[in-house]
């Protein structure tokens, strides 16, 4: 039918462009939040080396976690701001082409609780951080019941296959800062693209998987599934890393 071709070719517009723009941005963003890690490993390895007594070596005595939000917001905030306008801009040129569908109030409307919005996202990003303490934490753990003094905490020892902190913090700019962009890339352009849509006078969205994982029931169930637009964020927060969910506009 003629909705169906016409939903499917929005459908394909719009994954199209999020892929576009995801790999423009981990292009970007993916060397600043690699860097990010790095600044924050040596903090924590000169503080962990300045320890003398092997007691006081713990988390809270390296970490400082109020720091690493700040500075993991101020690596993030720009890069949130960007999908934000590259999203709404978009959405709002594809769905004003169809003016029996969509009306918007504001014919120059381009996300004006975007502060807001990006404040949110900043809220949620910092669970990175309460990753890396965890991580931490595990593997100082692990060297004190091993007995093992401060170097070989902080450096490893390979003999008896533990890595040690600086094992554990490499995996931040060898591999998390690339999922890290990609995912946020993803979970950001979805919400926003739902603050769109409820702007454009739409009260459902229908979520499509683009790539379902055969192993993934969650994304089998959900794919095609419509829900409220209020209750979209739900959906979109549970989405696992590296994720293809994709928000596309409801034709009743």
């Amino acid at each position: 039918s003629a909705k169906a071709k016409k939903k499917a070719i929005i459908a394909k517009t719009i994954y199209t462009h999020k892929l576009k723009l995801q790999n423009q941005l981990i292009k970007l963003y993916q060397p600043k939040i690699e860097k990010f890690f790095k600044v924050q490993a040596k903090e924590i390895k000169d503080k962990a080396e300045s320890i003398k007594n092997k007691s006081d070596l713990t988390v809270n005595s390296v970490f400082d976690r109020e720091k690493a939000d700040e500075e993991l917001i101020k690596t993030m905030r720009p890069f949130y701001e960007l999908i934000v306008d590259e999203t709404s801009k978009f959405l709002h040129t594809l769905l004003t082409e169809d003016k029996k569908a969509f009306q918007f109030e504001d014919a120059e409307w381009l996300f004006p609780n975007k502060d807001k919005f990006v404040d949110k996202m900043c809220k949620k990003v910092v669970t990175i951080n309460e990753t890396t303490a965890k991580d931490l934490g595990k593997v100082i753990n692990e060297g004190h019941n091993r007995k093992y003094s401060i170097y070989q905490i902080i450096n490893g020892y390979p003999k008896e296959n533990y890595g040690g902190m600086m094992d554990k913090l490499a995996e931040g700019w060898e591999y998390r800062a690339e999922r890290i962009a990609r995912t946020e890339t993803m979970m950001v352009y979805n919400e926003a693209s739902v603050e769109t849509y409820k702007e454009a006078g739409m009260e459902k969205v229908e979520l499509m998987d683009a790539l379902i994982d055969p192993n993934c029931s969650e994304c089998q169930e959900r794919n095609g599934l419509v829900v409220l637009a209020v209750d979209a964020d739900a959906y979109i927060d549970e989405e696992h890393p590296n994720g293809s969910l994709t928000v596309l506009p409801y034709f009743e």
